[in-house]
C-alpha cells in the first residue's frame, strides 16, 4: 500500500508539473503574440513617420521655392506699387 500511495503522490506531482508547463506555454505564447503585435505597430509607425518626413520635406521645399520666387519678384512688385501710388497722386493734382 505504501507503494500505491507513493505512485499516487508521484502521479499527482507529475500532473501538477504538466499543468505548470502548459500554463507557462500559454504565457509564452501570449508574450510572443504581444511582441509580434508591438513589432508590427512599430514598423507601421516607422512607415508613417517616413511618409510624414517625405511630405514635410516636399512642403518645405515648395515654400522655399515660393520664397525664392517672391524674393526675385519683390523689386518688380515694389516698383509697380510705387508707380501706381505716383500715378494716383499725379491724377489727384490735375
Amino acid at each position: 500500500m505504501a507503494e500505491e500511495t507513493d505512485i499516487a503522490e508521484l502521479r499527482r506531482r507529475v500532473s501538477l508539473i504538466e499543468q505548470d508547463v502548459e500554463g507557462e506555454r500559454g504565457v509564452s505564447r501570449h508574450i510572443l503574440r504581444k511582441v509580434t503585435e508591438g513589432e508590427t505597430a512599430l514598423l507601421d509607425l516607422r512607415a508613417d513617420m517616413a511618409g510624414l518626413r517625405k511630405e514635410l520635406t516636399e512642403r518645405v521645399a515648395a515654400v522655399e521655392n515660393q520664397l525664392v520666387t517672391l524674393r526675385a519678384d519683390l523689386p518688380r512688385i515694389i516698383a509697380e506699387a510705387v508707380s501706381a501710388v505716383v500715378r494716383e497722386e499725379l491724377a489727384k493734382r490735375k
